[in-house]
């Protein structure tokens, strides 16, 4: 049943598709949006430049459903066709956004609690948790969520989020969450791969506050072939390197002088994870020049070294483990596993520390 207060107010949302080559998998995600409880939807499907049959596919639903339009366009990139779609919600007069990405599919009553928890808590972006789901067993319907849905959200102060590197990664996404539109005045997805991870943190410190619920309302189906999860290439890497650097650059040009020493943090990680990403590829199969990628990206991490260290929101433990990483990165293949360990006493950690800086 559709929450009173949504039925009374009826604000238009818009759901946003970027759609290349997922015949596969866009009719589920499709079916999942015209399902939803809440009904007064544009709904956007944006074909960029598809070459397997998908453009057919989004026409087919445009006559099935009034409510969804199809825009075809060559390829330009998933950043410019998330900005086309922010413009095309304009137009549509749509108070509220959000993404869905063609491989991915919504619980049925995605729209209308994501709203919900917008009026409840006066904030202009709603986040939900994701789940994954096999694509194998997407036939049988969306799986139950592991966590139902309570009405216990939970208000997040926005910079309080942005300085945690251990959400980032989370927080980051643009599908998932439910946007007031008027966030995207003045900004726009950067127009390369990780355009979220560009842009996203923006709309969340204009935001000064998100509502959170546990719940995982957003379903990512297993595919291979989505473009930020399969291998590694440099133009994933310069991207998604460039994606910190310009949240780094973004609070210091805000005068974000604390929020700017926690992004060394982000930097740090994505470093030492990318030069893991090199390590474990096939030196035949590569495209580029994986020695002197990872002698940049050590280099990279020992020009921040200073810097990394004086960030406030990187433990103490992480930071030796990146210290010894700045020595020899042979030690980055123990970084995510080291991290995870809680159990040294706090006396120890810091003696080991002194030793270390000693050396």
């Amino acid at each position: 049943m559709v929450d009173k207060k949504i039925n009374a107010n009826q604000d238009l949302v818009a759901v946003v598709v970027p759609v290349y080559n997922n015949k596969d998998t866009l009719p589920y995600c499709i079916d999942s949006i015209i399902s939803q409880t809440y009904k007064n939807l544009a709904i956007i499907l944006i074909n960029d430049g598809s070459t397997d049959g998908t453009d057919a596919i989004c026409e087919e639903f445009a006559l099935k459903d009034k409510r969804i339009k199809v825009i075809h366009q060559i390829n330009h990139g998933i950043g410019y066709t998330r900005n086309i779609g922010v413009e095309a919600a304009r137009q549509s007069n749509a108070k509220y956004l959000s993404f869905v990405d063609s491989d991915d599919v919504v619980d049925k009553t995605y729209i209308e609690k994501m709203l919900s928890m917008i009026y409840e808590y006066n904030c202009k972006i709603a986040w939900t948790e994701l789940r994954w789901q096999d694509i194998s067993t997407i036939n049988n319907g969306i799986e139950a969520p592991k966590y139902p849905y309570t009405n216990r959200s939970k208000r997040i102060n926005s910079k309080k989020l942005l300085k945690d590197e251990n959400r980032r990664v989370k927080y980051s996404f643009a599908w998932g969450k439910l946007y007031d539109i008027s966030l995207f005045d003045g900004i726009k997805y950067a127009e390369q791969l990780y355009e979220d991870g560009a842009t996203t943190f923006k709309l969340i410190y204009k935001a000064k506050e998100i509502v959170y619920n546990r719940s995982a309302l957003y379903v990512i189906l297993g595919n291979p072939n989505s473009i930020t999860r399969s291998s590694t290439s440099l133009q994933k890497i310069e991207d998604g390197l460039n994606s910190v650097y310009i949240q780094k650059e973004f609070y210091k040009d805000n005068g974000e002088e604390y929020l700017e020493k926690c992004s060394y943090a982000a930097i740090a990680n994505d470093l030492i994870l990318w030069y893991r990403a090199c390590d474990s590829m096939d030196r035949q199969k590569a495209d580029f020049d994986i020695e002197g990628t990872k002698k940049k990206l050590s280099d990279q991490l020992k020009s921040h070294r200073k810097n990394i260290m004086k960030a406030p929101n990187i433990s103490l433990l992480r930071k030796i483990i990146i210290e010894l990483c700045c020595r020899n990165m042979k030690y980055s293949k123990y970084y995510i596993r080291l991290t995870k360990i809680y159990v040294y006493k706090e006396a120890v950690i810091n003696k080991i520390y002194k030793l270390i800086l000693r050396g």
